[in-house]
């Protein structure tokens, strides 16, 4: 059996993926190798880990060629899924709750490492995993096999282009989708399924100051290099690292602890004493203060020491190397081979017609925006809860049916509110479908309409239906994993805009709202490669922000330049995705005439489940072909 680190570089790849970022239109998303030499045959009863071939379509059984083939495939899919998540101790628990039936021991993996050398060797290991994966023969696997295999191969080759970019434009740190950002909130919701992860979960609180520091080293490294971020965003992750650290004593990772200790139920029916609560209550206090905090202030003190050393300001295009390092990066995200020239020429497009269609609905009722935002819908007055179970029974018609699961609705602490997305929702783990969570921030969700869409966007018929598709079609456990951003969103935000019609009887306030919605999304992304990719500056941002909203005040233009500048590409996966899933529905309407349907459409994307858009377009072609016949 292979014993292969892989994709060390990036420690929280997994359980940061885990946590699908709803990022607001309003502006506001290096390990420790596993000691497990072998790979265990196991699987969970809830799971799918090899590489598919449990998806109805059993192997040809008049070629055993094909039995062996589709058999050695599992293999290598179990194998380097099992790899993947052990890489450290957060994207383990995140991906699997059950570690024991994949055959990996759970203790000891800290948090990774992060350093050139692991840089280094994991692009050696990328290239490596990618030729063992040629070796297979890819007329001979199954259809889901075929469909991991190709978003493997995406994966790798989309990753290899962007080692070969600059180490150093490589970020972990960011306003709001860097990892001290998150990390809160990852440790805020790790599960205890047994005594064990509370003891594990002591221990990867004590690994922080390591990782932090390794981060803080790094930051150091890129500033030798003339690459350290701009003075404005580093400030602004020097704000929110006080804001969490100031009176220890006082962290939610401490005040909440001990209600979640005294909840905690065993999956094997056990409780914690008194004297177990107390002594695993002044564990996590003396973690939290001792280490956590600390490691906070580590990162606050080499910042503001490093402020001043950077030398660009505004997007990654002021950088040599800049522009085709943010090519890569969007198409890594996104999951498209398409250039930053075709992404712009197709957001381009979806937005023209999008506009021609506001410019329809206005035309033939001049109230229609007056009358969507005067009319209050009466749901927007319910908890969120009864939101998501609104749109659990509205959705049915345009939607496959689903099951239930379980699902819970927490609020992001306020000591993180100006600093994390308006919402998020974080993936169960693929060995316990039925627990989801989703975070609304107070700070930024907003209330009525705008909380309305958020859910869509983030529970139904968004991500959390979108995870659970997952598991009810059989998509494999790497596909989840290695899954893009640019589907996982680009899904979310057309669900998101679509979920107007479920809100408003009135069925053109709730077409001017969505298409406004929509377009607003376009030019957030033509904002992004503005910024990031053509070099603008805050004049020319300004230009296109009076242009297209009528904005004019300087410091909402300042502050749209420092968010889209400081996290290149993040509103990509968003805009380019939304506009990919929409000029396919388009596409399919315009081609199909009266035998169009939309259940059927979006039964066919969700249906398909997670993949590079090069395979979607794909599979859509033969998809319309079909229809057509």
């Amino acid at each position: 059996m292979r014993n292969k680190k892989y994709k060390k570089k990036r420690a929280f790849a997994a359980c940061l993926s885990a946590m699908i970022l709803f990022s607001s239109i309003s502006v506001t998303g290096c390990s420790k190798k596993s000691d497990n030499n072998d790979i265990q045959d196991l699987t969970s009863a809830n799971s799918n880990v090899d590489g598919g071939s449990t998806d109805g379509k059993p192997a040809d059984q008049g070629s055993q060629d094909a039995a062996s083939v589709q058999s050695a495939f599992d293999e290598y899919c179990k194998e380097l899924f099992a790899e993947s998540v052990s890489v450290d101790a957060l994207s383990l628990h995140y991906m699997v709750a059950y570690p024991e039936n994949y055959g990996i021991d759970p203790n000891g993996l800290g948090l990774g490492e992060y350093s050139y050398d692991v840089f280094e060797e994991d692009k050696k290991i990328s290239n490596e995993e990618l030729a063992e994966l040629e070796t297979f023969n890819y007329e001979l696997l199954s259809d889901e096999q075929k469909l991991t295999y190709d978003s493997l191969k995406f994966s790798f080759n989309s990753g290899l282009e962007l080692y070969n970019s600059s180490y150093y434009f490589d970020e972990q740190l960011g306003p709001t989708t860097g990892i001290q950002a998150q990390l809160p909130i990852l440790l805020a919701e790790y599960a205890f399924y047994n005594k064990e992860d509370i003891d594990r979960y002591i221990e990867v609180l004590k690994a922080v100051p390591d990782y932090f520091g390794q981060i803080a080293e790094f930051e150091k490294e890129k500033s030798k290099a003339g690459l350290f971020m701009p003075d404005s965003t580093a400030q602004s992750i020097i704000d929110q690292c006080k804001t969490f650290a100031e009176k220890p004593e006082d962290n939610f990772l401490i005040t909440d602890f001990e209600d979640r200790l005294k909840k905690f139920v065993g999956d094997d029916g056990s409780t914690l004493s008194d004297e177990e609560i107390d002594d695993y209550a002044a564990k996590n206090t003396d973690a939290v203060k001792n280490y956590v905090v600390p490691a906070y202030q580590t990162l606050i003190d080499t910042l503001s020491e490093l402020k001043g050393t950077g030398k660009y300001e505004g997007g990654i295009a002021n950088v040599e190397g800049g522009k085709e390092y943010y090519e890569r990066l969007v198409q890594h995200d996104c999951g498209t081979t398409k250039s930053i020239k075709e992404i712009k020429s197709l957001i381009n497009n979806v937005e023209g017609r999008l506009l021609g269609d506001l410019t329809k609905i206005v035309s033939n009722n001049p109230d229609a925006y007056d009358n969507a935002i005067s009319n209050v819908p009466e749901i927007n007055e319910k908890s969120p809860e009864e939101q998501l179970e609104f749109l659990k029974t509205a959705i049915v018609k345009d939607y496959p049916q689903f099951p239930e699961v379980n699902y819970k609705v927490n609020y992001v602490p306020e000591s993180l509110q100006d600093f994390v997305s308006p919402a998020m929702y974080l993936t169960p783990p693929v060995d316990k479908y039925d627990d989801n969570v989703i975070y609304i921030n107070n700070g930024g969700a907003g209330s009525g309409t705008d909380l309305f869409t958020t859910l869509a966007h983030e529970g139904y018929p968004g991500h959390l239906y979108q995870a659970v598709m997952g598991h009810v079609n059989g998509t494999s456990d790497l596909r989840k994993l290695i899954g893009t951003s640019g589907y996982a969103e680009g899904w979310a935000v057309y669900v998101e805009t679509a979920a107007y019609r479920y809100e408003y009887d009135d069925p053109d306030a709730a077409a001017v709202l969505q298409t406004n919605n929509a377009v607003t999304m376009c030019l957030y992304g033509l904002m992004d490669i503005g910024i990031n990719y053509d070099a603008w500056d805050k004049e020319k941002l300004g230009f296109f922000l009076i242009n297209n909203f009528g904005i004019e005040d300087e410091e909402t233009i300042d502050s749209i330049y420092d968010t889209l500048s400081a996290e290149p590409g993040t509103y990509m996966p968003y805009s380019f995705g939304y506009c990919e899933i929409e000029n396919m529905r388009y596409n399919a309407e315009t081609a199909l005439g009266d035998k169009y349907s939309l259940k059927d459409f979006n039964s066919f994307i969700v249906n398909l489940g997670e993949v590079p858009y090069d395979v979607l377009e794909d599979k859509f072609n033969e998809w319309l072909a079909e229809k057509l016949k």
